[in-house]
């Protein structure tokens, strides 16, 4: 576990070059897990270190649900019942070109078990909560496909 955070911290500024070069296009998913008005959220062992949602690339043969349904479980150790599609955006983050597309699940229960590899802390916020916290810009994109579907 250790040995991989270490490995996952050295090779970023790598892995950011090569998608600077390249230019890569990928489809993922982000994952609005919500219980009791609040969302669960966490932190990766690579990258910037900010709060984001659970999700992460999708697989070739895997659907946006299937892949949000893996994530899930891979990343947080929830098994989701029905989700909800928010919708789809685009992005060119760090040099990237990226479709993502955004589910919410409510589950009954806090409890959750995160990955030891890949998340370095895990906590649920409530929508105001969210907005003292150093985040990812990817959570802003989730938001606002959520609050437009509560709008409607």
């Amino acid at each position: 576990m250790f040995i991989r955070r270490v490995w996952n911290r050295a090779t970023a500024p790598f892995q950011l070059l090569y998608w600077q070069m390249t230019l890569p296009q990928a489809e993922g998913v982000k994952l609005l897990i919500e219980c009791d008005e609040k969302f669960l959220m966490i932190r990766e062992t690579y990258g910037p270190q900010h709060w984001t949602f659970p999700g992460g690339r999708m697989k070739h043969h895997e659907t946006p649900e299937d892949a949000a349904r893996r994530k899930a479980k891979e990343e947080v150790g929830v098994t989701l019942g029905d989700t909800e599609y928010l919708g789809s955006y685009f992005h060119t983050r760090q040099y990237k070109r990226d479709a993502i597309c955004v589910f919410c699940a409510k589950t009954e229960s806090f409890e959750h078990t995160p990955s030891t590899t890949n998340v370095a802390e895990s906590a649920w916020f409530t929508l105001e909560e969210m907005d003292t916290l150093e985040r990812s810009e990817s959570v802003d994109d989730a938001l606002e496909l959520y609050h437009r579907r509560k709008d409607v």
